[in-house]
């Protein structure tokens, strides 16, 4: 880097390929477990900071608007009540967990209406390119599927290998009852 944008650029971004994503499993914080004892990382098998294939989270790959992410990465599933989802996220704020490496955050769900026995598959997303801006995009799907019932809720993460330390502040993810105007709860 040029010394005169040293002052100006503390960190360096390079664009999202399936080839060079971080698959590294971490301890809250992005923090690499002791040398030797990486199955620390492992003693929450629900952790967000824990690497998951797209086979294990059963994903398939998903356009975004800048490219194609393939179906794993780093994930957290929300609990059913608010309060816990609350907690959940404020936990992941606190450690960082979409940081400068970030280049996409999901926000899946799904709802039913029992009143009309609809489905709606709800995928939000958050892309950040290799200058640090963001691009959303925010896809529904409403369908009929008579004798399921359904409700999930899925955040799932792409990130690259850590070349520096930062944080990202505003991202807002809402909880499904938040979303849902049909006064609704979801059900499993």
């Amino acid at each position: 880097m040029l010394k005169p944008f040293r002052t100006l650029i503390h960190h360096c971004r390079d664009a999202y390929s399936w080839t060079d994503d971080d698959t590294k499993d971490y301890l809250p914080g992005w923090e690499l477990p002791p040398e030797g004892n990486e199955t620390l990382a492992y003693e929450d098998e629900k952790s967000a900071w824990v690497y998951r294939n797209s086979i294990e989270i059963k994903t398939p790959p998903y356009a975004g608007t800048l490219t194609l992410y393939k179906g794993g990465g780093y994930t957290m599933s929300f609990a059913r009540s608010r309060t816990m989802s609350m907690v959940l996220l404020k936990e992941l704020e606190e450690f960082g967990w979409v940081d400068v490496n970030t280049r996409v955050v999901m926000f899946e769900f799904t709802l039913y209406n029992a009143n009309v026995n609809l489905f709606a598959s709800v995928i939000m997303m958050a892309e950040y390119m290799s200058t640090g801006s963001a691009i959303t995009k925010t896809e529904v799907k409403v369908e009929y599927l008579p004798g399921i019932l359904i409700s999930s809720t899925f955040c799932t993460m792409q990130k690259l290998p850590l070349w520096g330390k930062g944080r990202l502040k505003g991202l807002t993810l809402k909880h499904p009852s938040d979303i849902a105007r049909s006064g609704c709860e979801p059900r499993c």
